[in-house]
């Protein structure tokens, strides 16, 4: 009697765990993982981030601005198995930069404490415009009055050249030569436009007036 029970209940606990389905499989089933990204479709992005309304953020340390920041992120590791967080900042902004899907940055700009995002890449200053602006073209045959600019195609300005051409300075145009500019800088070439160290016009550097200053300062103490 006791070996036929003792079958009975072995029968048992074997077809029970033959055709259970684990928890985390059941919900597998119920809920399917979406679908598995490429390598490719991941991008750096850097996300920028709100100040916490209760000014918690403010009292963080290093870590915690990083748990702080891993929270916005689906998981740690992409399904390829490489870590997201490239960055966390918490210096002069608060953010982090990590590897996002665009479907995953959207789910991110949802969660609330979201700034904005953009992509990482390198990006050039305006500081320097094509000729293109000024409507110098191959495509029309004119000229500004008294030059050539214009004609046979695009004219460019190379201050470099500008600022050692011998027509315009002088025999010692490469020479170290303070004194040229002892009766201003208007007047130390033939022409007066022909000194732009800092650029010109709307991309002219905005410290031009302090680097200036600080050379008369520098030329004042040399002569």
């Amino acid at each position: 009697m006791a070996p036929a029970y003792a079958l009975l209940v072995l029968t048992t606990i074997l077809l029970s765990t033959s055709t259970s389905t684990p928890p985390s499989t059941a919900a597998a089933l119920q809920h399917p993982p979406s679908r598995h990204p490429s390598p490719g479709e991941y991008k750096v992005y850097f996300v920028l981030l709100k100040p916490r309304a209760d000014g918690a953020h403010l009292a963080m340390n290093k870590d915690e601005h990083r748990e702080w920041n891993l929270s916005f992120l689906p998981s740690a590791f992409t399904v390829h198995g490489k870590k997201r967080m490239v960055s966390s900042y918490g210096a002069i902004f608060y953010g982090f930069s990590a590897w996002l899907t665009d479907e995953e940055l959207d789910d991110v700009s949802r969660k609330t404490g979201f700034g904005r995002s953009f992509p990482a890449g390198v990006k050039h200053p305006a500081t320097t415009q094509t000729p293109d602006f000024l409507g110098l073209n191959k495509a029309e045959n004119y000229g500004w009055d008294n030059s050539n600019y214009g004609k046979r195609g695009v004219n460019l300005t190379s201050p470099l050249l500008i600022h050692h051409d011998p027509d315009l300075w002088g025999k010692d145009a490469s020479q170290f030569n303070p004194e040229r500019f002892a009766d201003g800088i208007s007047n130390a070439t033939k022409h007066p436009g022909a000194f732009f160290p800092l650029g010109g016009g709307p991309w002219i550097c905005i410290g031009q007036n302090y680097a200036l200053l600080q050379a008369k300062m520098a030329l004042s103490t040399i002569l």
